[in-house]
């Protein structure tokens, strides 16, 4: 702010100030009698005293106002004379602004006084109408009518042809997606997608984006997976990646990664029959879910072994020695107390085997009836058998047969109940024609009613992993249904990591469930961490 001492242009409303209040009190003074001079000396005498009393209340206000740069220079002249008057004429324009500063507040402070009295009055006179939004919301809704409403609406000032165009343009259209939805299968026409859009929120610049942000685009991983089936070429097929929103950059990497390999049992199924080479085993183990620690092991699953039973066959007809079998018990674990019971049974088996075979062999070729009876007895009887005991075998087989003819006929009955091909009164009569008692054809028959009303087949544990995998459903959902199939909570967050579940589960809380299943010992596996470079 310029200095009115070293500058004469500065202060010029403090000069005109006290030029006029100078005139003002010398020509007072000239011409007023002598008592009206005394009140004119005590006036003054009091604007003094004020002056030099609110001195320190109201300088720094208004010289703040001086140093105001935004203010004009003459309004900043004048607050600069209020700040430090040199005359009772000076005071008095402080009392002017102090006056306005108040006066400006009463309404302020007025409000808050008398709000507790108009909050009484509206409470003794609750005749406030309705908005005119709130009655139009109404008509819409169906809540009241527009001959109630329109009167009310017109206490607001708000009537006529102006109600009924606030009433039309009441209420939301549904939303915007359900409208194109709606627009592409016929079930709204354009005229109504462009009146719903006009009601909704949005600019009508940006009606047409609207509209085509309602048709789906596939998805990257689908680009990815029609160019590695051959339906797209890669060039136009990296077009549409970025189109569908993905990085151009990273579709060479997603497209020489895409696609599952054969099983790891198959691959080296191929390998044991000279179909495959090991090479071509290390880049299926390299495009499944196995880690490169376990690639040696992996390999080594292409030897098969014996099963108990089939060593004991083995043993049995002679096929390998008793020592030889108790090694291979051995390697699949049997304990040595299993070991020598299944050697002691499969060579007792030898001796008698032949005598064992022989017989059953003459029974089938009687129930086959490539031998009749007579002769059947007869050839028993020339193995040993008493001619009583022979009897019984080949009565046993007659019983046998007749069983069995029995057993696929109602089998028959039950598989055409089942599927709906007869009634159950038809099933009823078949049993009844087998000879089945009552009771017991009474029992099959709801047996098989209940049997056909509650059948369900459940999805396979790799039927889930596989739909995890592809994104039919999430990890969690995946999770779900393997923890209701008797699945562990833990063993089912590593079935979910084993088979790529979409989203894949938190790598944490497979660390975590891998640690408790390894705990727990289940199958004797231990998790192996990979080592650097492995």
């Amino acid at each position: 702010m310029p200095n009115r001492k070293t500058d004469p242009g500065a202060g010029i409303a403090r000069v005109i100030v006290r030029t006029v209040t100078e005139a003002v009190v010398k020509a007072r003074a000239g011409i007023l009698p002598a008592e009206q001079a005394e009140k004119w000396r005590h006036t003054n005498a009091w604007l003094e005293s004020g002056e030099s009393e609110m001195k320190e209340i109201l300088a720094p206000l208004f010289s703040r106002l001086a140093g105001d740069d935004t203010l004009p220079d003459e309004w900043r002249a004048l607050f600069d004379e209020m700040g430090s008057p040199v005359h009772q004429w000076g005071f008095l324009w402080e009392l002017i602004g102090v006056l306005g500063a108040v006066i400006a507040a009463i309404p302020q402070f007025g409000a808050i006084d008398i709000r507790s009295r108009v909050q009484q009055l509206n409470a003794e006179l609750p005749n406030v109408p309705l908005s005119p939004a709130d009655l139009a919301d109404g008509i819409v809704r169906g809540r009241w009518d527009a001959g109630w409403a329109g009167p009310q609406a017109a206490l607001s000032g708000v009537g006529g042809d102006n109600f009924a165009a606030m009433v039309d343009l009441v209420g939301m259209p549904i939303g915007i997606e359900e409208m194109v939805a709606l627009n592409r299968r016929g079930a709204m026409t354009d005229e109504e997608l462009q009146t719903g859009l006009m009601f909704s929120r949005i600019a009508n610049e940006y009606i047409p984006f609207a509209i085509e942000n309602g048709y789906s685009y596939m998805s990257p991983a689908d680009v990815i997976e029609l160019c590695v089936k051959g339906v797209l070429d890669p060039t136009d097929g990296q077009t549409m990646f970025q189109t569908a929103g993905g990085l151009v950059e990273q579709f060479d990497m997603l497209y020489l990664g895409a696609g599952d390999a054969i099983g790891t049992e198959q691959v080296l199924n191929l390998w044991n029959h000279g179909l495959a080479t090991e090479a071509d085993v290390d880049a299926t183990l390299g495009r499944s879910r196995i880690n490169p620690v376990f690639y040696p092991l992996a390999k080594e699953l292409r030897n098969h072994w014996l099963s108990e039973y089939q060593i004991m066959q083995a043993l049995s007809a002679g096929g390998c020695t008793a020592e030889q079998a108790s090694q291979w018990l051995a390697q699949l674990g049997l304990p040595a107390d299993q070991i020598a019971a299944f050697v002691t049974y499969g060579t007792r088996t030898q001796a008698t085997k032949v005598h064992a075979e022989t017989e059953a062999m003459v029974s089938e070729l009687y129930t086959e009836q490539v031998i009749t009876a007579e002769q059947a007895t007869g050839q028993l009887v020339a193995l040993g058998y008493q001619p009583e005991v022979a009897t019984m075998i080949i009565e046993l087989a007659d019983a046998k047969r007749a069983m069995s003819q029995r057993n696929a006929a109602i089998s028959a009955v039950r598989a055409a109940a089942l599927s709906g091909k007869i009634t159950a009164a038809q099933a009823s009569n078949d049993l009844d024609a087998l000879g089945i008692s009552a009771a017991a054809r009474d029992q099959w028959l709801t047996a098989w009613a209940i049997d056909a009303s509650t059948r369900v087949k459940e999805l396979t544990t790799a039927q889930v992993g596989d739909m995890a995998k592809k994104g039919v459903f999430g990890s969690d959902q995946a999770i779900a249904i393997w923890t209701g199939q008797g699945y562990s909570g833990a063993a089912a967050i590593l079935l979910a990591a084993y088979y790529g579940a979409t989203p894949a589960p938190d790598p944490t809380d497979v660390a975590n469930a891998a640690a408790q299943v390894a705990s727990a010992g289940q199958n004797g596996w231990v998790p192996v961490t990979p080592q650097p470079g492995q």
